[in-house]
C-alpha cells in the first residue's frame, strides 16, 4: 500500500471517530448548557483535527497543509469559493422557505435550531454559535468531510478519481453532512451545499476554495440572523 493510501486510510478512520464525537456532543443537551455543548464540541473537533494533522505530518513526513488537503489552487477557484459563499445564502433562503411550506402542509414544525438560538436572545448561546460557525466549522468540517472522508472512500484519492466517481461520492458525503446537522428545515440547503463543496474540491483539487466558501456562507448567514 502506498504512503498516500495509508495516509488516506488512517485519516478516514480518524474522521469517522471525530464524526461520532460530533454526534455524541448534542446528546449532552439539556444536561449540559447549549452554549457549552456548541463551543466545547466545535473546539474539541477543531483541536483534534489540528493534533491529528500534526501527528500525521510528522509520521508521513508531509506538510500540515497536505494532510488537511489544502493544496495550491488558482485564484479563480478561490474566487469561485467567495462567489459561492455569497450566492448560496440566497439559494438557501429560497429552498428553506419552499421546504418549510411543504413541511407545514404535513404538519411538521419548521424552526431551525439556529433560529431558535437567535430568537432566544441568550448571549452565551449566540456567542458560542457564532464562534463555532466562524472559527471551527469552516475548517474542521471541510477537512473531515470533503477531505479525509472523501479520500478514504476513493483508493486513489478523491481529487484524482473520475468525474462519475467523484459525483457519486460527493452525493454520499453531502447526504451524510446534511443529515448529521440535525436540522430538518435546513436539510435541502445543506444537501445542496455539501454537493457543491465536494465538487468544488474535485475540480480545484484543494480544500482551500471549500473553506473559503463555507466561511463566507456562515458569515453572511450570521449577519442576516443578527440584523433580522
Amino acid at each position: 500500500m502506498s504512503s498516500n493510501n495509508t495516509l488516506f486510510s488512517i485519516s478516514g478512520r480518524t474522521a469517522f471517530i471525530l464524526i461520532v464525537c460530533q454526534l455524541v456532543v448534542p446528546l449532552l443537551y439539556p444536561a449540559v448548557p447549549l452554549w457549552l455543548c456548541v463551543s466545547a464540541g466545535g473546539g474539541m473537533i477543531a483541536a483534534a483535527v489540528g493534533i491529528y494533522a500534526w501527528y500525521a505530518g510528522r509520521k508521513f513526513r508531509v506538510s500540515l497543509l497536505k494532510v488537511c488537503g489544502i493544496g495550491k489552487c488558482s485564484w479563480i477557484w478561490c474566487g469561485a469559493g467567495v462567489a459561492g459563499g455569497v450566492i448560496f445564502p440566497v439559494l438557501s433562503d429560497f429552498t428553506g422557505r419552499l421546504w418549510c411550506r411543504l413541511l407545514a402542509v404535513a404538519g411538521i414544525n419548521c424552526t431551525a435550531p439556529v433560529t431558535e438560538v437567535f430568537s432566544g436572545g441568550d448571549v452565551a448561546e449566540i456567542t458560542a454559535l457564532v464562534v463555532s460557525a466562524l472559527l471551527f466549522a469552516p475548517f474542521a468540517e471541510e477537512v473531515i468531510w470533503r477531505g479525509w472522508v472523501a479520500d478514504w472512500l476513493v483508493p486513489e484519492g478523491f481529487a484524482e478519481a473520475g468525474r462519475r466517481t467523484q459525483f457519486f461520492i460527493a452525493g454520499m458525503i453531502a447526504f451524510s453532512f446534511a443529515l448529521l446537522h440535525f436540522s430538518l428545515p435546513d436539510f435541502p440547503a445543506l444537501l445542496i451545499m455539501g454537493m457543491v463543496l465536494a465538487m468544488l474540491r474535485a475540480y480545484s483539487s484543494s480544500l482551500l476554495p471549500c473553506i473559503i466558501m463555507h466561511l463566507c456562507n456562515n458569515v453572511i448567514v450570521i449577519i442576516c440572523r443578527v440584523l433580522v
